[in-house]
Order: structure tokens, then C-alpha cells, then sequence
């Protein structure tokens, strides 16, 4: 924005043309960390180092964006990329936080979904998998849970050894979805 914040206003659906707004409340951005006990989210304010948009071929042909910023706030730059793909429905994205001090660094918390939208008073449903387990009765039991009657957050266990599968879906009642997942290396 004007103000030097990453901030995602909306996702748009190219094919049926709806929109996700971000919140107006609490606003959404890519960024959301803790270095050394300063917050990098979408309150913070940024200068853009550089940016670029290349072509990639793998794993499939799109685009490439690059941002590389830097605040007055925390000693380093943030590196955030995101990668669409020809003829795909997805947004592709990684944040790295550079250390430009001379001590070391700790970053302790790290949202890698931190999206917030206007829910325009719609109903929503999610749909998940439970991950397999050896010695459990069932595996990658399917569940869907009505999100229009709870007050909380929707968390997930993810991981090695852990009880969730690392994607989750959720639509609202016009069956409007998205899908979000996150890779790990599975240690």
C-alpha cells in the first residue's frame, strides 16, 4: 500500500469471478514472523530492495515474483516469492528471512497462512484428512466441519508423527473453495 505494507487486498478467481477480500478489520500479508521478538506482519512498514518477475519451467511453466525488503525495525531483509503456473489455480509461495547482523538471529514464530478474509456474513464448511498412523483403526479418515458455528480458530497438527495431513479446503455456500498446503521435508 501507500504506507510501505504488504498487504494482499483480494484472490480472484479468473474462471467464476469471485473474489476472497481480505478483512477489513485485521488486514492479510504473506509475511508473518517474529525476529528477535519484533513482529514482521502486515502492520509493518517496508522498503522495496528489489523485485522481479522471470519466467520458471519447473515443476511447471508460469511466473516468478520476487520482492526483497527491508524495515527500519529489524536487522535483515525479508525475501518473499511467489510462483503462478500457466493454466493453474495456484499461488505457489515462500518467505525467507535474511540476517544482515552480526549476531545471530532467532525467529520465533513463523504464520505461513496468515490470510484473513471478509466473510460477508457467508456460511463455510472445511474439509480435511487425518494423516496415517501405524496402530490406528482407520487412516486418512475424511472430515468436514461446519465453520459458520464456531468462535474459534481452525488449527491443524501437521508434521511427521503428527495427526493431520498438511492441506486443508474450505468453501463457502455458493461452493466457492480454496485449498491451502504447506511442504515439509518430513523430519
Amino acid at each position: 500500500d501507500g504506507e510501505g505494507h504488504l498487504r494482499v487486498p483480494s484472490l480472484k478467481n479468473k474462471t467464476s469471478g469471485y473474489s476472497w477480500n481480505a478483512a477489513s478489520v485485521d488486514s492479510s500479508s504473506p509475511v508473518n514472523l517474529t525476529v528477535d521478538g519484533i513482529p514482521l506482519d502486515s502492520n509493518t512498514p517496508y522498503t522495496v530492495v528489489s523485485s522481479t518477475m522471470t519466467g520458471i519451467s519447473a515443476p511447471a511453466r508460469g511466473r516468478r515474483l520476487t520482492l526483497v525488503l527491508s524495515t527500519p525495525i529489524a536487522p535483515g531483509q525479508i525475501r518473499f516469492e511467489a510462483d503462478i503456473y500457466a493454466d493453474q489455480p495456484f499461488i505457489r509461495y515462500r518467505t525467507a528471512f535474511i540476517n544482515s547482523a552480526s549476531q545471530t538471529s532467532v525467529v520465533t514464530q513463523a504464520d505461513m497462512l496468515s490470510w484473513k478474509f471478509d466473510d460477508g456474513l457467508d456460511a463455510f464448511r472445511d474439509f480435511f484428512v487425518a494423516q496415517w498412523k501405524p496402530g490406528r483403526m482407520a487412516n486418512f479418515e475424511s472430515y468436514e466441519t461446519d465453520l459458520s458455528t464456531s468462535n474459534q480458530p481452525v488449527e491443524m497438527w501437521t508434521g511427521a508423527s503428527a495427526d493431520h495431513t498438511a492441506w486443508r479446503a474450505i468453501r463457502n455456500s455458493h461452493d466457492e473453495g480454496l485449498v491451502a498446503a504447506w511442504e515439509f521435508d518430513g523430519r
